[in-house]
């Protein structure tokens, strides 16, 4: 979409960090719109006033510079960028939000923006609950950068609730292109709308593919929180797990930065991991995973250990091929940085409010357990829950928040 709008204001300053850049690319949000007319710009923009209590600093863009019905530039408190909102039609988005959710949505609304460098996630929830907040109405919200679709439901569950938030990778997707030959290239797209390097596994063999997957999606998550260092430095993912990052400068100037992740040991001359993906593949060792994703899975499983709880007890009565497995965090009191490793342990019985659980796998920086031990695990304990069923993996993130504070 052409707007004569300049949300990015002056030219803002850029960073050092090879894999970083300010400012990052645009996000779009596509809020399709029911009813047979086409929104006006007074009500979007008075529903916006509404929901926040604030007044907008707005600017009309002239007609003859848009093809859209109309367009506009807002300035939000709580928003580091100015928000371009515009309206026009779209088959192709009206055709998906008809097979999605069943509502028929002839007119839409753009939303772009910039997400801050500093906290993306931060500023990117704040900008969904904005608009579903604003326009109750919207039965979903497309994200053009990550190209998933937020229905209501998702929105209301993830985005709404007071505590709670959506996992960091809402703010990408991983897509794998297969080479031929037994061999796939394995990407991010959406890390540059948060000034960050798309990350890139090349080559891989269709035995790591599965591995590559996780790995380049966890280490996305890392990029959040940890600045990664250029080609001649080396980074610590997991215990015994070290990358290297080979940044490289786009052919092309609308195309991304890219960061190939490599090992440590560069004279192979692979542009994967081999060896980082192998011991993940065997499910020997793990990427560590971020303090903010690590805080909201602890949420979320303590929030809806009632439900787990439930659903142990009917699948140890039952005898169903059903795995009940609880996390939980151990320090290693003697290390000298004091991580803590989070240890899987399968549930053997259900107590009132407690289960009792013995260890699943051995420990690899905590010392003084093996596999076999067991205790008792309380809801302040667990950092996690997983049920293994022969439909696949359920865990908190699949039960709904509401629901289990009703039953609790």
């Amino acid at each position: 979409m052409n707007l004569p709008l300049n949300i990015l204001g002056e030219d803002p300053p850029g960073t050092d960090s090879p894999c970083r850049f300010d400012p990052p690319t645009i996000s779009m949000l596509i809020a399709p719109m029911p009813g047979p007319d086409a929104p006006e710009m007074d009500a979007v923009l008075q529903a916006i006033s509404n929901y926040t209590g604030l007044e907008l600093g707005v600017r009309v863009a002239p007609e003859e510079g848009t093809e859209a019905a109309w367009a506009c530039h807002v300035e939000v408190d709580g928003l580091p960028y100015p928000v371009a909102i515009w309206c026009d039609q779209s088959e192709d988005v009206q055709e998906a939000t008809q097979d999605i959710t069943g509502v028929e949505c002839p007119w839409l609304l753009g939303i772009e923006s910039i997400l801050s460098p500093d906290d993306p996630l931060t500023n990117y929830i704040n900008l969904v609950r904005l608009i579903a907040g604003s326009m109750p109405d919207i039965p979903v919200l497309h994200d053009s950068g990550s190209g998933h679709w937020l229905e209501r439901g998702r929105i209301e569950l993830d985005f709404m609730h007071e505590d709670l938030e959506p996992p960091e990778d809402i703010l990408w997707r991983i897509e794998v292109h297969d080479r031929g030959e037994g061999a796939y290239d394995v990407m991010t797209a959406g890390l540059a709308r948060c000034g960050r390097a798309e990350l890139a596994m090349y080559e891989v063999p269709e035995a790591l593919r599965t591995a590559a997957v996780e790995c380049i999606s966890d280490l996305a998550s890392l990029s959040l929180e940890l600045a990664f260092p250029d080609s001649s430095g080396t980074l610590e993912i997991g215990p015994d797990l070290v990358v290297r990052f080979d940044p490289r400068e786009p052919d092309e100037e609308d195309d991304p930065l890219i960061a190939v992740v490599i090992d440590d040991d560069t004279e192979a001359g692979l542009e994967h991991p081999a060896h980082v993906l192998d011991a993940i593949g065997r499910g020997d060792l793990a990427v560590y995973r971020t303090l903010r994703r690590t805080r909201q899975t602890t949420l979320r499983a303590q929030a809806t250990w009632s439900i787990f709880l439930e659903a142990c007890s009917a699948a140890i009565a039952s005898k169903h091929e059903i795995d009940c497995l609880v996390q939980v965090p151990f320090e290693q009191v003697d290390a000298e940085d004091e991580r803590r490793e989070h240890l899987w342990l399968q549930v053997i019985e259900v107590k009132d409010t407690s289960v009792e659980a013995r260890l699943v796998h051995e420990p690899r920086m905590v010392s003084g357990i093996d596999v076999g031990w067991t205790t008792t695990v309380e809801a302040e304990e667990v950092s996690n829950w997983l049920l293994r069923t022969p439909d696949g993996l359920v865990g908190p993130e699949d039960v709904d928040i509401e629901q289990a504070a009703g039953e609790a």
